[in-house]
């Protein structure tokens, strides 16, 4: 659960998501270049692969983002000490 958790923790968490998604970039870029490299008939099939292995990274990605969106606010909220109850009350 992320509101049990201090800023130590949340900061940690943060840099891993952090790290995830640099290693999706990473991911995509090798995808982006297979699907270039290859030639002739196998060419489509190549091309049909990439696609849904890029489909795939896509949602992936778009989750990592969602939670570190998440774990930021968390983090900004511990640091300042501001409880997610007071937080709450605003909205």
């Amino acid at each position: 659960m992320v509101g049990v958790a201090g800023p130590e923790e949340l900061r940690r968490q943060l840099e891993l998501v952090e790290g995830e998604i640099e290693a999706l970039l990473q991911e995509r870029y090798r995808i982006e270049d297979m699907r270039r490299e290859v030639r002739g008939r196998s060419r489509w099939y190549a091309a049909l692969v990439a696609h849904l292995m890029l489909r795939d990274l896509e949602w992936r990605m778009h989750g990592l983002v969602v939670r570190r969106s998440v774990l930021r606010n968390c983090y900004a909220r511990a640091v300042s000490g501001e409880s997610d109850r007071s937080a709450r009350g605003r909205n």
